[in-house]
């Protein structure tokens, strides 16, 4: 389902990111790991083609996404920061960032946006926040708003950059249940730095130092017993 092919990453000088390569396949959850400044944040842009790698592509469904508006509008993006508009009210956000990925389809009616929406802010438990504009919000509740702008489509990837960040302890609960209620129907991709989430609810793990994958490993049957921590720590250990 996502393919990342050789990707490198310069700024200037400044290697970022370093011949990565992994393959991602329908369906599957895989948490993102990484000390900060390992290029998670890079990598996930580049996925979603929110910027070009110096070298290298990135196929989902077989296709690259460079260019492709219709392969984009499978993905839905969770940036660290959430692209809100600080003057739109919580539905209409969701019906810009609906309308906005309806490319060279169907245009929904009224009423099926409507329902979408309605949907959407449930899963995501904003009903309380509904007749709020996006800069009167909480952090936590502006991270849920851009939850729910990344899963308004239905996309087929999810890609997800620090999700549960600035939530209280129910929230990041609440986040957790629904990321891992899309696993099988949805591929996701998340990082963060919480790694007891990431043993709950991922199939496999890949960890990121300095730009280069250091470990790839299908945790789904060994979660219980996994010491995930100490993996963490060697892979940074030894790659330093």
């Amino acid at each position: 389902m996502i393919e990342a092919k050789n990707i490198s990453k310069k700024i200037r000088e400044h290697e970022i990111l370093s011949n990565v390569n992994f393959s991602i396949p329908a369906g599957q959850l895989v948490g993102f790991l990484g000390p900060n400044g390992a290029g998670k944040s890079t990598t996930m842009k580049i996925l979603t083609s929110y910027i070009e790698p110096t070298e290298g592509e990135v196929l989902i469904s077989g296709s690259s996404v460079r260019d492709n508006l219709e392969i984009k509008a499978l993905v839905g993006y969770l940036p660290e920061k959430p692209p809100l508009y600080s003057d739109l009210k919580i539905p209409k956000y969701l019906e810009l960032v609906l309308k906005l990925k309806q490319v060279n389809g169907r245009s929904l009616s009224n009423s099926e946006i409507k329902e979408k929406i309605d949907e959407v802010i449930s899963k995501c438990r904003l009903q309380s926040v509904v007749d709020k504009y996006s800069y009167m919000l909480s952090k936590g509740y502006k991270q849920k708003l851009g939850l729910a702008g990344a899963l308004i489509s239905n996309p087929k990837v999810l890609i997800l950059d620090e999700p549960t960040s600035g939530l209280d302890p129910a929230e990041v609960v609440e986040i957790r249940e629904l990321i891992s209620g899309l696993k099988g129907s949805t591929t996701i991709i998340f990082s963060t730095h919480i790694l007891q989430e990431v043993k709950q609810i991922c199939d496999r793990i890949l960890i990121l130092v300095k730009g280069k994958i250091v470990h790839d490993q299908d945790i789904s049957d060994k979660a219980i017993s996994l010491n995930l921590e100490s993996i963490f720590l060697d892979a940074i250990e030894k790659h330093s």
